[in-house]
């Protein structure tokens, strides 16, 4: 090693360098003792004192004959190339559990950001919920992107927040999860540009994502005009013209097959189609138009239901957002094989209400089974009463929930917000979400009720608990859960759900006595309703 190093030295080369070490006037037994006390002191000293000595070794060395000469492990070796180059050449590396800590305001920023909707969504299956040490009972979360675009939204959201992409990972919460299980009630528009796009990936082998080929077809900083084709700087732009150069080269490619969600009387099904890539490409250009509008209205509805929400006030209005869960099917312990055709069902009505920083939940449990308007109108009775007992000076009430039109979106639930002050003695308005995208906190707050429920049921209860009536309040400590997560077995009290029950007779006699007769006065013309005692009103068809 020794000479190997003075052949270094008398490289011509290096002619300056070498008459530097000449004008020293040292015989080569005194150089090698001088190397073999430089590495004596090497081994002498702590970790840190080590990678300063060997970033004494020539410029050239790499981290691989640094590690010989020294006989030091790798990280080692690599640590001192990475100081002299990248940080201060001759220093000691700074011990990074010394370094001042990750801002806890960013991290809860970042965490924040996961539990936004846009990024991920509340499972609604009843076995989704897991016990955190620290919040106790959740309901699972599933990403509805990847990391890495979760990251670069985060990037645009926040650009003056610095984090890498690791620290990021890292502080995604536990119950938000990146492999969602079989997920149903998607948007059709959605899922089918998604089809197209994994067709072409698979013929170009590119990565192409529809979020990020809308924000390309439109300008830098789009209106609504450049979402509806009516921009004249961005309105004649084919999506395909991004990943495709050379239009001659479409037919030169293979082949290929694609999928697509289609209706057809009613009946929606999964058709497989096989074709020249060009037709594939027209598909996904014709298609197009539409998505576009689609994910603006799908954009600004998310932002608005987001808007309403943070500025909820005691003093101004309350945002309440409600869903039909899918029914619960009633489950007996030592079940016998024949009953499980016939179990018994209720239904589920799932409310939550934000008032400034407040939040309340409630599940309204029914034995009616038809899900319509009028179980719609006894619902907002409960609602309207508990928002007044706990908020008396509340002056609106603004309702979110998805566009369901048998429920919701239609004349019939118009009419009843159109006299919403005359019934309850308030204002009120009505959101309604994007076709496809009603996700919502309704849809984990009724997974956890149902499992809530089941577990109960096919509890072994005590037979001290067995005489204990039901409260209206689901408010007690969870005994033997497990915490996947952490592979602990914890005890924890959970959040308070307000539970009310609406019978099937309180709902018939309210239609009879009330709904029957002010609808029997509606009349329709196209998108338009009036009434003897309403003004016209338009009803929303996106």
């Amino acid at each position: 090693m020794l000479h190997e190093w003075l052949s270094y030295l008398s490289d011509d080369s290096k002619e300056i360098m070498t008459k530097n070490i000449l004008t020293l006037d040292l015989s080569l037994s005194e150089l090698e003792d001088c190397m073999y006390r430089l590495r004596r002191l090497v081994d002498k000293s702590d970790y840190y004192e080590q990678i300063l000595l060997m970033q004494i070794a020539p410029v050239e060395w790499g981290w691989k004959k640094i590690e010989k000469f020294f006989n030091c492990t790798s990280y080692q070796a690599r640590a001192a190339v990475f100081q002299r180059t990248e940080e201060i050449d001759l220093s000691k590396p700074v011990d990074g559990r010394g370094r001042k800590p990750f801002d806890s305001k960013v991290a809860e920023l970042i965490q924040d950001f996961y539990l936004d909707d846009e990024i991920s969504r509340q499972s609604s299956y009843s076995k989704d919920t897991r016990i955190s040490k620290e919040l106790g009972t959740v309901v699972i979360r599933y990403m509805t992107m990847s990391i890495g675009e979760a990251f670069q939204l985060f990037k645009i959201k926040y650009p003056d927040v610095k984090v890498s992409r690791s620290k990021f990972h890292t502080l995604r919460p536990k119950w938000v999860r990146q492999d969602p299980p079989h997920q149903v009630c998607m948007c059709i528009q959605h899922q089918n540009i998604e089809l197209l796009l994994n067709a072409v990936n698979k013929i170009l082998r590119r990565r192409l994502n529809g979020s990020d080929l809308v924000d390309k077809t439109v300008c830098v900083h789009p209106t609504e005009g450049c979402y509806n084709r009516m921009c004249d700087a961005c309105c004649n732009m084919n999506v395909s013209s991004l990943f495709i150069t050379d239009r001659e080269d479409i037919d030169e490619k293979a082949d290929t097959s694609w999928s697509l969600w289609t209706t057809s009387n009613n009946h929606v099904e999964l058709l497989h189609y096989h074709g020249s890539f060009r037709s594939l490409i027209d598909q996904l250009d014709s298609r197009w138009s539409s998505f576009l509008t689609h994910t603006y209205v799908t954009r600004q509805q998310r932002e608005h239901i987001k808007t309403v929400k943070l500025t909820s006030h005691p003093t101004t209005f309350a945002v309440v957002q409600m869903d039909f869960a899918e029914n619960f099917s009633f489950v007996v312990q030592k079940q016998i094989q024949s009953a499980y055709w016939h179990q018994k069902q209720a239904s589920l009505y799932t409310v939550v209400i934000t008032v400034g920083t407040n939040h309340h939940n409630m599940v309204i449990i029914s034995n009616r089974m038809v899900h319509d308007t009028a179980f719609v109108y006894c619902t907002q009775k409960l609602i309207v009463k508990f928002i007044k007992d706990e908020y008396p000076t509340i002056q609106k009430i603004n309702y979110i929930s998805d566009g369901a039109p048998s429920q919701f979106k239609n004349n019939h639930n118009m009419m009843n917000l159109a006299v919403h002050l005359q019934d309850f003695n308030v204002k009120a308005a009505w959101t309604f979400t994007s076709s496809g995208h009603g996700r919502s906190p309704c849809d984990g707050l009724g997974a956890f009720v149902k499992s809530t429920a089941r577990n109960r049921i096919l509890y072994t209860v005590k037979s001290e608990r067995s005489t204990k009536t039901t409260n209206l309040s689901i408010d007690e400590v969870d005994e033997e859960s497990t915490d996947e997560e952490n592979d602990v077995t914890t005890s924890h009290l959970n959040r308070s759900i307000d539970v009310r029950w609406i019978g099937e007779e309180e709902v018939e006699e309210t239609f009879q006595t009330v709904l029957k007769k002010r609808w029997s006065t509606l009349t329709t013309k196209g998108n338009e309703f009036t009434s003897l005692n309403c003004t016209i009103y338009t009803v929303g068809q996106k």
